[in-house]
């Protein structure tokens, strides 16, 4: 075997490592970028719960507040006006602690789509990793045929001598 038959052979391997090694190398990557946001995802989630709960306990207390204000003042709790007013307390605080756990609800959402086009983007460069390899082994056995006389340049040289003994 030549020595170039051997450099072919020695720069097709090395070309497919490089190949396999980059798809692997890049879905790792994002696979921990996809497990990254994930636990953001969890963070979120649970944050957005803490402060939903925080927005209750502080909206019952200014419920309670209100209903001291007006016993102070001598005004029933039980009277139309004043049961309205605090029922609509309640139901407003209720809804900003829902839109609390919602918008974190969303940012969750979006980090775990994240993620999942992470994780598709790593098996998509594991898979180009593999085609590298797969093009490497037979774009270095098609120069070996080639250089083996099997392949189409004898004829080329041929054909090269004939045009330029022609002119």
């Amino acid at each position: 075997m030549s020595f170039v038959a051997v450099a072919v052979g020695a720069s097709t391997a090395l070309s497919a490592i490089g190949a396999a090694t980059k798809g692997a190398s890049q879905q790792q990557a994002d696979q921990y970028n996809a497990n990254v946001k994930m636990q953001q995802a969890q963070q979120v989630e649970a944050q957005a719960t803490e402060e939903a709960r925080i927005s209750r306990v502080q909206s019952g207390q200014m419920i309670g507040q209100e209903k001291a204000n007006y016993g102070a003042s001598g005004v029933s709790g039980a009277s139309g006006s004043v049961h309205d007013v605090l029922s609509s307390s309640a139901a407003n605080a209720e809804m900003d602690a829902l839109n609390i756990q919602h918008k974190g609800d969303m940012q969750a959402w979006a980090l775990e789509t994240g993620a999942s086009q992470d994780r598709a983007a790593g098996d998509n460069a594991q898979q180009a990793g593999q085609w590298g390899v797969a093009s490497s082994i037979l774009g270095g056995a098609t120069d070996m045929l080639k250089m083996g006389g099997g392949g189409s340049s004898p004829k080329m040289s041929a054909s090269s001598g004939a045009s330029a003994g022609g002119s």
